[in-house]
């Protein structure tokens, strides 16, 4: 018999108990509808013998569907105890691991939070300096330019002397040496102009003249 036909029967002698426990407790109306009804009482008193021995074999039969099943059930569960405590072991292997991973993971978390907000704060700082350095070289540059806006073309310069030199014509040899000759016949005290010496040319020598 199987586990649900083994049910099912125990379910009929826990019935069948039920009714002759409800007889037995019903024993007097019994007697008394009998005595009513004129009836032999011979019968009743069979019935009254039987009753318990008829309950006590009752109560042995579902007692015994009942202790068969719980034992199928034991072996049921002495077979399963083993695979549930294994399974137990591994899920609490488990469970220590998935601890020390999210313990790790935990770990990793705040490390990564707070060198996040880490960068965070020097990128601000650095953005911010830059910021001031560009500021800094913006107007450094506007007051240069404001400076050197009055130069922007060469101022002329006059240079008249200069000028004047550039514009005579240049002097060869024979000006310099007229202008020796100028300064021998400047007049000397006295009101005395020298005279130029008669010097005469070497083939006016030779050949005469």
């Amino acid at each position: 018999m199987n586990d649900a036909g083994l049910k099912a029967a125990l379910e009929r002698e826990e019935r069948a108990y039920e009714d002759l426990v409800q007889v037995r407790a019903s024993l007097g109306t019994m007697l008394a509808e009998t005595i009513r009804k004129d009836k032999d009482l011979s019968e009743f008193e069979q019935h009254t013998r039987d009753l318990p021995l008829l309950t006590r074999r009752a109560d042995i039969r579902r007692t015994e569907l009942k202790v068969e099943l719980l034992s199928r059930q034991l072996k049921k569960a002495e077979r399963e105890q083993p695979r549930a405590i294994e399974a137990a072991k591994r899920a609490a292997a488990a469970l220590e691991e998935a601890r020390r991973s999210y313990a790790r993971a935990a770990s990793v978390e705040r490390r990564w939070d707070l060198e996040t907000r880490r960068l965070e704060e020097l990128h601000h700082e650095e953005m911010t300096r830059l910021e001031r350095l560009r500021s800094e070289e913006a107007e450094q540059q506007e007051g240069e330019e404001g400076l050197f806006s009055g130069y922007s073309s060469t101022p002329e310069f006059d240079f008249p002397l200069e000028q004047e030199r550039s514009q005579e014509p240049p002097r060869g040899p024979q000006s310099a040496a007229e202008g020796a000759v100028v300064e021998e016949q400047e007049p000397r005290p006295g009101g005395e102009v020298p005279q130029e010496p008669s010097e005469r040319s070497w083939w006016r020598r030779v050949f005469g003249g």
